[in-house]
């Protein structure tokens, strides 16, 4: 049998065969609500009216067949993102984290040297995952850190009192 499935938009798409219904109705862009044309009868009703294409319905008090009777579309797991543009996050914040503590050092003395820190880490972080600049960014973060140390220091010293 060959049947037509009407999508969402209005549109009719097929002719497909029963196996291909099945396929889609596993991958779910068919619905036992989805209105399907039967090409041969020239009829048309939901997907659920169709034979075999879903499994049975479970009577109250029985449990549902076992998870092989019907197979499912298979799901990707998620992914942390990795590669080189979230690499060059973390690189950008290693540079970016240092440079915002030696604005700061001025104004916010002890916050300065926590955000310096953070560039440390995130310099260490670029590194372990193979940034070209790696050593650079420690180097630089690890300098402000010694900068912005000295000059919290310096601010907060007993001459500033």
């Amino acid at each position: 049998m060959q049947y037509v499935v009407v999508g969402l938009d209005g549109k009719e798409y097929g002719p497909v065969d029963l196996d291909t219904l099945k396929s889609w109705a596993v991958g779910q862009r068919v619905t036992p609500q989805t209105v399907i044309k039967d090409i041969t009868s020239n009829t048309s009703g939901p997907a659920a009216q169709i034979p075999g294409l879903f499994p049975p319905p479970v009577a109250p008090g029985q449990p549902p067949p076992p998870a092989a009777s019907y197979p499912r579309a298979m799901t990707s797991t998620t992914k942390a993102p990795t590669g080189p543009l979230l690499g060059s996050i973390v690189f950008w914040k290693s540079l970016l984290y240092p440079t915002i503590a030696l604005i700061c050092v001025f104004f916010l003395h002890s916050i300065a040297i926590v955000i310096a820190i953070y560039g440390v880490i995130y310099s260490f972080v670029a590194k372990s995952r193979g940034m070209p600049h790696g050593m650079v960014a420690i180097v630089y973060s690890i300098a402000t850190v010694l900068i912005v140390g000295g000059a919290w220091l310096f601010l907060s010293g007993p001459a500033a009192r």
